[in-house]
């Protein structure tokens, strides 16, 4: 794969992370599905994950952190 960077306004960042949530998917996955159907190209199965993001959403709050302590925030303590 190849990694990009793309510049969204505000309101289609969040209607993005509101149909990742509801698909249960990242973001970065929900960004391919879309591009590959806009794109009229069949989904690439070797790349599809083998489990959705089943803990999106898992943890609610204002939270800044999540990033750095997601395995305290998901329950499962530090890894090490």
């Amino acid at each position: 794969m190849i990694r990009t960077q793309v510049q969204l306004d505000e309101d289609l960042y969040e209607a993005l992370r509101r149909t990742a949530y509801r698909e249960r998917m990242s973001i970065a996955a929900t960004v391919r599905a879309i591009l590959t159907r806009a794109l009229g190209r069949p989904p690439d199965r070797r790349n599809r994950p083998r489990t959705r993001f089943t803990f999106v959403g898992a943890v609610r709050g204002k939270a800044k952190d999540v990033s750095v302590r997601h395995d305290d925030y998901l329950g499962r303590g530090p890894r090490g």
